[in-house]
């Protein structure tokens, strides 16, 4: 996860999922619930 277009096309150029964010809410849409069901806030 980068902000960075670049870096993350680097990344998926060696075989790693690459994943570019803006924002938080970026994130939040991008990752996965956290295993024990809670996301913090902030």
């Amino acid at each position: 996860m980068d902000d960075r277009a670049e870096n993350v096309a680097a990344a998926m150029a060696l075989g790693m999922t690459g994943v570019v964010y803006r924002e938080f809410a970026d994130l939040r849409t991008a990752l996965p619930p956290s295993p024990n069901g809670s996301r913090r806030s902030g």
